[in-house]
């Protein structure tokens, strides 16, 4: 982002502002340093990575819905995984596969885990405390499933 952008929307002067509430001289000082999400995504570019900011979950039926659909999802890729012919298995339909079926779930479960430590909404932060709990049910029936 170009300065006279950064200006217009007083970058400055909102890092002096958040400066102001830390507490210790190299916070304070990592705070003036901050530089604009887009020079981070440049950075990032240059080792072939993506940097976004997630976006949260704003009501407790989000929550709950977000989840289930991340089961549901996960779910659905292990029973395709589990369909797999022994002829047919090779390292990317399996382990490659259930490595990216867990990442995109614990994106889920970590943006829940997120809400719950900074929300400011009560409602919000028990869903997600809720949310959580089903999430590490899940995981956990996936190790030892019910008999």
């Amino acid at each position: 982002m170009d300065n006279k952008r950064l200006e217009i929307l007083e970058f400055p002067e909102v890092k002096k502002i958040l400066a102001g509430y830390t507490s210790f001289s190299v916070s304070n000082e990592m705070v003036l340093n901050l530089k604009p999400l887009s020079d981070y995504q440049e950075l990032a570019g240059q080792f072939g990575s993506i940097l976004t900011v997630p976006m949260l979950e704003v009501t407790p039926a989000a929550i709950d819905s977000a989840l289930e659909q991340a089961i549901q999802t996960a779910n659905a890729r292990l029973d395709k995984i589990g369909a797999l012919d022994p002829a047919e298995i090779t390292f990317t339909n399996t382990v490659l596969a259930l490595d990216g079926l867990y990442y995109d779930a614990e994106l889920v479960g970590n943006r829940l885990a997120l809400i719950k430590e900074t929300s400011t909404n009560a409602a919000l932060r028990e869903a997600a405390t809720e949310g959580i709990k089903r999430f590490e049910e899940w995981a956990v029936s996936l190790d030892y499933p019910p008999t």
